[in-house]
């Protein structure tokens, strides 16, 4: 790895404050990047010598000047691929559009109370194949990544619903991007989670492509006696129109623990890409937390939660059921001369946090042979009850002291103060060869519900599946 040196630049924020930061760089002299662009940002990201971290992946795609996800023709109306393929059972087709638009980086939650009611999101391009028009202009050439969401009562056999205009979002989450009512051209990178008392929660992006103007996004949805979903129109976080700011890359839990003395506070952490406002070199990503004890209607003031590990990407947040808030992300610190897997955590509601730990390092290796998943190493942690032990999960694009099974690829137990190191049998943790998740199974620990990006149809639809797994499924003589 090419040698990195650390210098001190001066970043004026939006507001106006001038700080002192510890900016990455690879040389004296560096080039110049227009950071009031997407593809800018991106640019320089990549730019920098030596920094292993990316924007996210849905970020990069939105950047790249080709239309989002190659879903139009040269005509910039018509579908390159309307349909084909089928969904085999037991999968279940989640997205119930018909017109061949592609959805990816998935992400699902289940109702604590109710185990039969799912709510699933992704980035959905579907506004790309409306037929309608506005001012004159297809809908379709308006169109771009949005926040899909998808929700079934039965358990996944069904799901609900699809949209097909302005008027008829169907489950697309309203308030962000333009032909869903909202200011941004783009909105997606999406987490879901429940809440104690039913109520669930879609994080997501809110971004332009050709200007500065970017946010994290969050709506709260309820469901009717009828068993429909409602979303709320949205509570924007950290909405920025500097060029030398971009949040990317959020996640989002609710404390749905009864005994939790945070019951139902809403964690949200993302990263915040920082640039120099003179040249648009990166300078640092550290992450950022803020939280909600009003459902979501409003949010305390963000702040760090990364300390010293100043240069970020891909964080989670997850909750213990004595109201303990943890976060796991992948980062290194001013010197490192490698990544590493990093977590804090918070026992009095997210107020204050503790000081980051080193998990693991990560080593990085050129990918998987034969495969064009969109990988990374960002990590995901859940906390086991009673036992109160912690598992890690993370991407096979980066490897270190891991156990790799056919499907599923895990850390070996870490003691960070959690507790013991045994293994908690009703916990299965598995990889969508998207992003990487862990799972509890409930009251059943032979079962989990898996949803990944299916490769079965030519439309990329998103299918869900039950995948029973015996609790003897982990090799004893590989986990502690």
């Amino acid at each position: 790895m090419r040698k990195t040196v650390i210098g001190v630049a001066a970043l004026v924020l939006a507001a106006g404050v001038t700080v002192q930061v510890a900016a990455w760089s690879a040389s004296t002299s560096s080039p110049t990047f227009d950071t009031s662009t997407l593809a800018g940002k991106v640019a320089s990201v990549h730019g920098t010598a030596g920094l292993q971290i990316r924007m996210s992946a849905f970020a990069e795609q939105e950047a790249e000047p080709s239309n989002p996800a190659d879903v139009l023709g040269p005509d910039g109306v018509s579908l390159i691929e309307p349909g084909g393929g089928s969904v085999k059972a037991p999968d279940t087709t989640v997205n119930q559009d018909t017109a061949a638009a592609p959805q990816n980086e998935t992400s699902i939650a289940v109702d604590p109370n109710r185990p039969d009611r799912i709510v699933a999101g992704a980035n959905d391009y579907v506004t790309r194949t409306w037929s309608c028009t506005v001012g004159g202009t297809p809908c379709s050439a308006l169109g771009d990544g949005y926040s899909g969401t998808y929700y079934s009562n039965d358990g996944g056999k069904t799901w609900c619903c699809s949209a097909s205009d302005p008027q008829h979002l169907g489950t697309l989450i309203p308030g962000v991007s333009h032909l869903a009512g909202g200011p941004y051209d783009a909105g997606g990178d999406p987490a879901v989670a429940f809440d104690s008392r039913g109520a669930v929660y879609y994080a997501g992006l809110g971004f332009n492509r050709n200007s500065a103007p970017n946010t994290v996004t969050v709506n709260r949805g309820t469901f009717g006696t009828s068993g429909g979903l409602s979303w709320s129109q949205p509570t924007f976080i950290n909405p920025t129109t500097s060029p030398a700011v971009f949040n990317d890359k959020e996640w989002i839990a609710a404390d749905w623990h009864a005994s939790s003395r945070y019951r139902d506070r809403v964690y949200v952490t993302w990263t915040r890409f920082l640039f120099n406002p003179q040249n648009g070199n990166y300078v640092q990503s550290p992450i950022f937390e803020a939280h909600s004890t009003d459902g979501g209607a409003t949010f305390s003031a963000p702040q760090s939660i990364s300390g010293n590990v100043l240069y970020d990407q891909g964080s989670r947040v997850f909750t213990g059921a004595d109201g303990t808030v943890y976060a796991v992300w992948e980062g290194a610190t001013r010197l490192s001369t490698l990544d590493g897997t990093y977590f804090a955590k918070s026992t009095d509601g997210g107020v204050t946090w503790s000081k980051p730990a080193l998990v693991a390092t990560l080593v990085d290796f050129d990918g998987i042979k034969d495969t064009a998943f969109r990988v990374n190493s960002f990590p995901a942690g859940a906390v086991a009850p009673r036992r109160h032990a912690s598992y890690w999960a993370v991407d096979r694009a980066r490897v270190s002291r891991l156990v790799t099974g056919a499907c599923l690829t895990v850390f070996r137990p870490v003691d960070l103060g959690l507790g013991p190191k045994n293994l908690a049998r009703s916990w299965h943790v598995n990889s969508d060869k998207r992003r990487p998740t862990v799972a509890h199974a409930g009251s059943d620990p032979a079962k989990r519900m898996l949803l990944q990006q299916s490769k079965k149809t030519s439309s990329d639809d998103i299918c869900a599946g039950l995948d029973l797994v015996a609790p003897t499924g982990f090799e004893p003589a590989l986990l502690p």
